[in-house]
């Protein structure tokens, strides 16, 4: 992949995140969860779009960060068992439209979901073409099926929808 379509990517990724700011503060008082996912995702994609050294490490702090983000929500909804529901069909599309890492000959190899994003993430950390590889293999699945949900799961629990 190349520079330009690399940074693309990122950069609509990072966009995608917009939609956030609607369950967040000032717009639902006190609501705290969509700026923590917006700062760490925009900052996550920008570093990766400009292929700062340290984009990988921001990768898994974002990655850790939503993960323990969705169990809260999770937790504290009470839109239950559906919120649950939506949120493991979002793992399942996240995993799936994660790219398998490259081998040593460029070849893929099949692993464990974990596995694969961990290598993928790690493998080029100290690589001069870090920012240059794909995160998802598309970018719209990742957008409306992955963040683009998430942020509704969001707005049921901060709107208190479908009570």
């Amino acid at each position: 992949m190349n520079r330009r379509e690399a940074c693309s990517r990122e950069v609509a990724m990072a966009a995608g995140l917009v939609p956030f700011v609607v369950a967040s503060a000032p717009v639902v008082p006190g609501a705290w969860i969509g700026w923590v996912v917006i700062a760490n995702g925009v900052a996550t994609h920008l570093a990766c779009a400009c292929a700062w050294r340290y984009c990988d490490y921001l990768r898994l702090i974002d990655t850790a960060a939503n993960v323990a983000l969705c169990i809260t929500v999770n937790l504290l909804t009470h839109w239950q068992p559906k919120s649950l529901l939506l949120t493991l069909y979002v793992a399942l599309v996240w995993a799936a439209n994660s790219p398998p890492p490259p081998t040593d000959l460029g070849h893929q190899k099949r692993s464990t979901i974990l596995g694969n994003w961990l290598r993928s993430t790690l493998t080029l950390t100290k690589d001069t073409r870090r920012g240059h590889r794909k995160q998802a293999r598309s970018v719209g699945v990742h957008i409306v099926l992955v963040q683009w949900t998430l942020c509704f799961l969001l707005v049921v629990y901060e709107y208190e929808w479908f009570q």
